[in-house]
């Protein structure tokens, strides 16, 4: 599996929060994740994992996005929540803080 970071930062820091974003095209970069949620706070990382395997669609990629505070990921979910993204609708959750944990563990 490939996972690409931008600005890698370990999650789970104080203050840090991290959100999924679901449903993204394969073909989606995460230039193109910056650029979506950008303006709901700092980003501090950015990662993509692709659709599994067993997957027959190619739009099942999902994201993570960590942002430098906790009003950035929940603003992220108000507005981005149902938007699209490379013509797609995505839903974006808030990662609960086990996930962060274990996530900032495989951080490069």
């Amino acid at each position: 599996m490939n996972v690409s970071f931008f600005n890698s930062a370990p999650t789970g820091e104080k203050g840090m929060e991290s959100v999924t974003v679901r449903g993204l095209s394969s073909h989606t970069t995460v230039a193109t994740v910056r650029a979506a949620f950008e303006s709901c706070g700092e980003i501090v990382s950015i990662s993509i994992a692709p659709s599994s395997q067993d997957d027959s669609s190619d739009d099942n990629a999902q994201a993570t996005v960590t942002f430098g505070n906790q009003d950035a990921a929940m603003d992220a979910v108000n507005t981005m929540n149902g938007r699209q993204i490379d013509g797609l609708q995505v839903v974006v959750n808030k990662l609960m803080p086990q996930v962060q944990s274990l996530l900032s563990a495989f951080a490069p």
